[in-house]
């Protein structure tokens, strides 16, 4: 997962896009980059790191230009460790190409396979790059006839974002499983995987890149082309329940944290609420849903968990030990302290987080400790562009799918998670492969 921004016709619009970058942090930690075009030149700069790390004045001054693309993601590397490469650029017969991607390609590996049986090199393993390279590759005269050519080909989950000398194009898969939106800037338009970032950069929201569809943005405007016919709504459902920051829009006007609480809501209807004192959540993406289950089920809610908002600074790399979520979650202890406490989380994929927290609340005195799960059991990795660990390493395939086998191994007084059917009730048309659901492709 990553996220994406594009902007055209602003000066300096590196400055705008270092803030859509940082309004996308929730994304990724590891790397950030940015291609601008000035004179028909491609400009880029890449580093390791946070937004606000990797781009100093010093480096922003080396983007000039009115239009580019930037790109926030997680740790990835050359193959030779040369260093991050994305957004990737390359020189074609359309001219210089810069591009940026969230996607996840199931086939990747034919169609870099095939490439590479034609003369192709890759640098990485990144699907960015492929992407890149197909295009580049197609026999069509115009850059448009071969992202459309391109589009025909890809099976999976993808919003990706073109530079070249004089447009930017944004792109979305037929299925909408990957997001992207539209805003506007006074005359200027923006692209970006979320819509708060629209909020800090002071955009107007002007809708979806729609399913399947080519948004084309130059200097005569914004022209919106269908690419392929669009598949459906199978929307992440993941992006809602976690990915997106509280205030993105998730459905039309619809925000992430109402789905939230409406998931929050849901639960505490489907499973019979227990006597208990409090209500409290475990991270920013869970505080709407343990709201929604407290006002539901009448219990009240209270802060009783602090995360460390900086956390992330100590460990990019997703290896969760002991240190790490000692400093991540702070439990406040005299409210804990001989009480019974309703936790709320959105997912518990690995157990890690979960058990750790679950001893540590019995460690601050808590009489009873309750955990309330507002999705389904996560029985399979995500294939679309959602970053999750190896299969091997979730708890339904370490421990199984015996809730009571699962509450034994948390520590937990009792446990409940959402059923997939309510869940799908209320996310609507939406992809929920990893919980069981319906594969998008299928």
């Amino acid at each position: 997962m990553s996220g994406i921004i594009g902007i055209y016709g602003i000066p300096e619009a590196v400055r705008v896009i270092v803030l859509g970058l940082y309004g996308q942090q929730h994304r990724g930690q590891g790397l950030a980059g940015i291609v601008t075009c000035q004179n028909n030149r491609l400009y880029a700069f890449r580093g390791v790191g946070l937004a606000d790390e990797v781009f100093s004045e010093k480096a922003q001054q080396q983007l000039p230009g009115d239009m580019g693309i930037g790109e926030i993601g997680n740790r990835f590397y050359d193959t030779d460790n040369r260093g991050p490469t994305q957004p990737f650029t390359l020189k074609t017969k359309f001219g210089d190409l810069g591009l940026c991607a969230n996607s996840g390609i199931p086939k990747s590996e034919g169609l870099r396979e095939r490439l590479l049986s034609r003369g192709v090199g890759f640098s990485s393993t990144s699907n960015t790059e492929l992407l890149l390279n197909l295009l580049a590759m197609k026999q069509e005269s115009t850059l448009l006839g071969a992202i459309k050519a391109v589009m025909q080909e890809l099976e999976g989950g993808y919003a990706f974002i073109l530079l070249c000398k004089d447009a930017l194009y944004a792109v979305r898969d037929p299925r909408g499983i990957r997001p992207l939106h539209l805003g506007r800037i006074g005359n200027a338009i923006v692209t970006a995987s979320e819509t708060s970032v629209f909020t800090l950069i002071d955009a107007e929201n002007i809708g979806e890149v729609g399913a399947g569809e080519i948004v084309v943005i130059d200097s005569k405007g914004v022209n919106r082309i269908q690419g392929v016919k669009p598949i459906g709504d199978y929307r992440c459902s993941y992006e809602g329940l976690y990915a997106k920051y509280p205030n993105a829009l998730y459905r039309g006007d619809s925000s992430a944290s109402t789905l939230r609480h409406k998931l929050g809501e849901r639960l505490a209807t489907e499973h019979k609420a227990v006597n208990a004192d409090y209500v409290i959540s475990v991270s920013d993406a869970a505080n709407s849903a343990a709201v929604g289950y407290a006002q539901e089920s009448g219990t009240p809610f209270r802060i009783g968990l602090v995360p460390n908002h900086y956390a992330h600074r100590l460990n990019r790399d997703g290896d969760r030990t002991g240190k790490d979520l000692h400093i991540s979650l702070n439990p406040i202890s005299d409210l804990i302290w001989g009480k019974s406490i309703v936790v709320i989380d959105e997912s518990i994929i690995r157990g890690i987080t979960m058990k750790f927290l679950v001893k540590e609340l019995f460690g601050c005195g808590a009489e009873e400790v309750h955990l309330r799960i507002t999705s389904p059991l996560l029985l399979r990795t995500c294939p679309y562009g959602i970053n999750m660990p190896k299969p091997e390493e979730f708890l339904s395939l370490k421990i199984g799918t015996d809730l009571e086998k699962i509450r034994e191994h948390l520590g937990a007084t009792s446990l409940e998670f959402l059923s997939l059917e309510e869940y799908q009730k209320v996310c609507g048309s939406a992809c929920t492969y990893c919980f069981g659901g319906p594969d998008p492709l299928i």
